[in-house]
């Protein structure tokens, strides 16, 4: 048996599996990597490893080196720049929810109204929208454990919520596709003349602006869904809360403000 994939792996690897070894296959990753990305070049790899695999092959991985991953430049506008061109929109409530509270383009695209607590105002991220062959599909649950979260709802968001019109609690409160939010992002860019920046890099300004603010990284981490230590997070949880609540206090009047002031 010989090993091929078409479009990767220049060299092809016309070899007998039984006769390849890491040095064959390294071979072939250095002359792909002069023309395929790292992306590309991580995912034929894992496909022959599924093939090796498969023939009960083992072959010294480890020894393996992919290409260095390339790291893209970006200059990120700020949160007061983008809430400018997004102001009285439709992507107004969808872009606040990904650069104020951290939302991720599928867990904004995944909001329903019986997610809002009014009581405690917290919105409770449970699900995402995610794209699939025949369209668009819900899922009920997110990127992450860590990711089915709550978030504090500021009352200028609560009350951009409140403005869209629904019938049940399992309405959707941005009735739009990720692929809908994006272009509408992407077409108000364009008119204000900014440099196109993807929807899912708000999240990044959101991350930039709790270091400019000086909110603790471990508060920071909590409000975005990504990874935080279990053990503070299950022993300390009283005081968690606490601390939260004032990092969510500042992070809300640093939004308050740009608001005000537009």
């Amino acid at each position: 048996m010989s090993v091929k994939r078409q479009n990767h792996f220049a060299v092809k690897l016309c070899i007998k599996i039984e006769d390849l070894t890491a040095r064959d296959i390294q071979i072939a990753i250095n002359v792909d990597a002069q023309r395929l990305g790292y992306k590309s070049i991580k995912n034929a790899v894992g496909f022959l490893c599924a093939v090796l695999n498969a023939n009960d092959i083992t072959i010294k991985m480890g020894s393996i080196r992919l290409p260095k991953k390339e790291v893209r430049e970006r200059r990120l506008p700020s949160a007061d720049v983008i809430y400018a061109i997004v102001k009285g929109t439709s992507s107004e409530l969808p872009v606040l929810l990904a650069m104020w509270l951290s939302l991720r383009i599928g867990e904004v695209a995944g909001l329903q109204f019986c997610d809002i607590d009014p009581v405690q105002m917290r919105l409770y991220v449970r699900r995402e929208i995610v794209k699939v062959d025949n369209g668009w599909a819900e899922i009920d649950h997110c990127k992450t454990v860590k990711s089915m979260r709550y978030v504090n709802l500021p009352a200028y968001i609560y009350a951009l919520i409140q403005q869209v019109p629904h019938q049940s609690g399992t309405d959707h409160i941005v009735p739009f596709t990720p692929n809908t939010i994006r272009k509408r992002f992407k077409k108000l860019l364009e008119a204000h003349g900014l440099e196109e920046i993807r929807f899912h890099d708000l999240r990044h300004i959101f991350a930039s602006t709790t270091a400019m603010l000086n909110i603790p990284e471990k508060y920071a981490m909590e409000m975005g869904g990504w990874s935080t230590p279990d053990v503070y997070k299950n022993v300390y949880q009283e005081t968690f809360d606490s601390e939260r609540n004032k990092a969510d206090s500042v992070i809300d009047g640093y939004f308050n403000e740009i608001i005000q002031n537009h």
